[in-house]
C-alpha cells in the first residue's frame, strides 16, 4: 500500500480499525469513536500528544497506562497527587492547573516506566508482576498495582517472573493528565 501511494503520488483515503496499520500507512490520520472525530494529525503527533483518553488509549501498542489520582494541592507551578496506583503520592510540575478539578487520570506510556527491586525516589509505586511478554527485541511486563490497575512496563535487560514483587519508577516527563470526562488537561505555557 505504501509503495502504491508513493507510485501514484495522489491522495488516498484508507479506512482501518488496526491502529498499527493506520500508523504505518498514514501521512495524516483521523481517529474516530462512534462516528465522531476525536483527533486528526500525523501519527506520531497523535501518539505523543493525544487530545483525549480515547486517542491516548487507541494509539500505541501496548496501549497507554492509566492510573486514577486525587488532586490534594494546587500551586502555581505544580500539583500534588495522592492515591496514585492505590498508594502513591507525588508532586507533578504543572502550570495553571484548575483547582476545581478534584480527580485526574495519569496517562503514561510503557517507555516512561521502569522496574526495580527497591524504591528509588518520589515517583515509585509498589507493584506485582502478573505476566511477562518476551517478544525478542522487547519485553513487556504486565504488573498489578495495589489499586488493581494494570501497569505495563517496557523492559530491557533484567528478567522478571509472575508473582514477583517489584517497584515501578515513573518518569514524569512522559506523564499526561486527563479529567474525569477523558479530556486532556494541558498546562498553561
Amino acid at each position: 500500500m505504501i509503495q502504491l501511494h508513493d507510485k501514484l503520488k495522489t491522495t488516498m483515503i484508507y479506512v482501518t480499525h488496526d491502529q498499527v496499520e493506520a500508523m504505518t500507512l498514514a501521512d495524516k490520520m483521523v481517529v474516530m469513536n462512534g462516528g465522531v472525530i476525536q483527533q486528526c494529525g500525523r501519527p506520531l503527533d497523535l501518539y505523543d500528544d493525544p487530545g483525549n483518553k480515547f486517542v491516548a488509549g487507541f494509539i500505541g501498542s501496548p496501549r497507554m497506562n492509566f492510573m486514577d489520582a486525587d488532586v490534594v494541592q494546587v500551586q502555581a507551578d505544580q500539583i500534588t497527587l495522592a492515591g496514585v496506583g492505590g498508594t502513591g503520592g507525588f508532586n507533578l510540575p504543572f502550570k495553571g492547573f484548575d483547582p476545581s478539578i478534584p480527580k485526574v487520570q495519569i496517562g503514561i506510556r510503557t517507555e516512561y516506566v521502569s522496574l526495580s527491586d527497591e524504591t528509588n525516589g518520589a515517583m515509585s509505586l509498589p507493584t506485582k508482576v502478573a505476566f511477562v511478554e518476551e517478544l525478542g527485541d522487547v519485553t513487556y511486563i504486565h504488573t498489578d498495582l495495589p489499586s488493581g490497575e494494570r501497569l505495563v512496563v517496557r523492559s530491557h535487560g533484567k528478567r522478571y517472573r509472575g508473582g514477583q514483587d517489584c517497584v515501578a519508577q515513573l518518569d514524569i516527563s512522559g506523564a499526561l493528565l486527563f479529567d474525569e470526562a477523558g479530556e486532556r488537561i494541558r498546562p498553561n505555557a
